[in-house]
């Protein structure tokens, strides 16, 4: 048979055509046969790296000019993109590890925050830690119409107040890294309250929250020109954020985004402090604030998820209220193996060593490396001689890529890939040995 013939005849009576590089290492038959490997020109809508194909057609489908898909019957055909059809949409999360990195629990039980955060550390990982909008849908799917606990807190004081980036994955920002784009005596300490960030000719100032300003948003991943919508509308900084995540992506962001700004108008950018800190100790600087102005508490308070649109207000931490816990999907094992010892401890006694395949992960094994008692932990990622290529164990492609330098190239087998306490992979013999982190069932 064709390939996809083939590939339809294993569907239609087993499972599939051998797939994976581990399957491949247990043929015993050297006869030249297909297997499952393909290659096309083909992608997902919402960037996800399914790599399942339904084609109609005798042979592999790769469109000659740009086509998109069509769903008949049964099998898929494709057209050109500017035809007229009808469309089917998806609402909905998937589940494993490789779209999220934590599940949330709702507990009805009123409880006081304190009381929360220990039933949470008890029973599950902790208190809920909320790292982007695609999180924030999913706790609002979960809390429905309640006012729940999660784990945001607000201890005032000038040692905890930092300055944090709006856009969820970028790169956290020291005050002294800051100090060149701060004229003079910016930014203010002591008790100023001026704690969100405009630009202004290229320099950066601290201002009040609640004053009205044009501002910058992004939209994409890319940045180019194109990148960057300058809104002419005034709001205060808080309006301009939900402006831009309503519309783009959020706030312009980062270091590298500003050195792309064209225009010097006195506009906000996605840069603000405040004292709020997560139960787990993570970095994550996304907020969802319900106020007009960014929320810095007076006193010691806890953030709470309010009931629709789901967006934050905050309480005294002594009130009761119910709670969402996360269970965490990926867990560091503070014991130091080689890299094929640590995939077998994985795999029997959790899912696997594990796999990367975009920012928010990456952000989230990060976190877990940084605990280890080694300099490196190991991934689930492994370079093949046979091939050429890096792998994960679990047969997803190298779509999202965080090496160090030029690490990524080998000159040799046997290598494997471990994260350092900076986040970044390098490749190492995989005879060396360190911690390493596992996916969780």
């Amino acid at each position: 048979m064709n390939w996809t013939q083939a590939q339809n005849y294993c569907r239609d009576k087993y499972t599939d055509l051998v797939s994976g590089l581990d399957q491949l290492a247990h043929l015993a038959d050297n006869t030249e046969s297909w297997i499952g490997l393909f290659r096309d020109t083909w992608s997902w809508s919402d960037g996800s790296i399914s790599s399942f194909r339904h084609w109609n057609l005798g042979l592999l489908k790769d469109g000659v000019n740009k086509e998109c898909a069509t769903v008949g019957e049964e099998k898929w055909d494709s057209a050109a993109c500017d035809e007229k059809k009808p469309f089917v949409c998806y609402d909905g999360q998937c589940v494993s590890f490789t779209c999220h990195h934590i599940e949330y629990h709702l507990i009805e039980e009123a409880k006081t925050w304190d009381e929360a955060q220990r039933y949470c550390k008890e029973k599950y990982t902790d208190l809920a830690t909320v790292s982007d909008m695609t999180d924030m849908k999913r706790l609002r799917e979960i809390v429905n119409t309640q006012e729940a606990w999660i784990g945001l807190q607000s201890n005032p004081g000038q040692a905890n107040r930092r300055w944090h980036w709006s856009l969820p994955g970028t790169q956290g920002v020291a005050l002294s890294e800051l100090k060149t784009y701060f004229p003079g005596h910016e930014p203010h300490s002591g008790n100023s309250d001026e704690n969100c960030a405009r630009n202004v000719g290229g320099k950066l100032l601290d201002t009040l929250c609640g004053i009205n300003k044009t501002f910058i948003c992004f939209n994409g991943t890319e940045e180019s020109p194109k990148s960057f919508i300058y809104i002419k509308e005034l709001m205060n900084w808080t309006q301009a954020q939900n402006y831009c995540r309503d519309k783009y992506t959020d706030l312009v962001s980062g270091l590298d985004q500003l050195a792309h700004l064209a225009d010097n108008t006195d506009r906000w950018i996605g840069l603000f402090r405040d004292t709020w800190s997560w139960s787990d100790g993570s970095n994550s600087s996304f907020r969802h604030w319900n106020l007009g102005l960014l929320k810095d508490g007076v006193n010691k308070e806890c953030a709470t998820v309010l009931k629709g649109e789901g967006k934050w207000d905050s309480a005294a931490c002594d009130e009761k209220k119910p709670f969402v816990c996360y269970k965490d999907k990926v867990i560091l094992i503070n014991e130091v193996m080689t890299w094929e010892e640590a995939v077998n401890y994985c795999r029997e006694n959790h899912r696997d060593l594990v796999s990367i395949t975009d920012l928010n992960q990456q952000r989230w094994v990060e976190a877990r490396a940084k605990n280890a008692s080694t300099d490196h932990v190991w991934l689930g990622l492994r370079y093949t001689c046979l091939m050429d290529l890096w792998f994960w164990l679990n047969d997803n492609l190298v779509t999202y890529e965080n090496w160090a330098h030029s690490d990524g190239e080998c000159d040799r087998c046997y290598y494997a890939a471990a994260m350092n306490k900076s986040g970044k992979w390098v490749k190492k013999a995989d005879t060396e040995t360190f911690n390493f982190i596992c996916a969780l069932k």
